[in-house]
């Protein structure tokens, strides 16, 4: 199993990719990722969600830093792309963040 935890927004898409594919490399062929996301489709949530993120970049000084948000079916698709099959489930219940977790299984084409 591997666990990429409110981290692949915080770095650009090709270094995004990049990661994706080594954990894909690594994993054993039952193996599972598990990525948990903002999902930049759910409105006012999303935005709390980026506020967040803006503040915290402002806070500790990096306020040039860019973020790579993709809604659930955009981490959707690329974890697909990537040789994986994911499944949604929200995570926002009870918080005003618009947070998903991908279980993703090693897809066997």
């Amino acid at each position: 199993v591997a666990v990429l935890f409110d981290v692949l927004h915080m770095m650009p898409d090709a270094d995004q990719r990049a990661l994706r594919r080594a954990v894909r490399a690594s994993l054993a062929p039952t193996g599972r990722l598990l990525v948990r996301e903002a999902d930049a489709s759910a409105g006012w949530r999303f935005g709390m969600v980026r506020l967040g993120n803006t503040l915290k970049a402002l806070v500790t000084g990096h306020w040039r830093q860019r973020f790579t948000f993709r809604s659930a079916a955009g981490w959707r698709t690329v974890l697909h792309e990537e040789g994986f099959m994911p499944h949604v489930q929200p995570m926002d219940a009870g918080t005003p963040f618009a947070n998903v977790l991908l279980v993703a299984s090693v897809r066997h084409d």
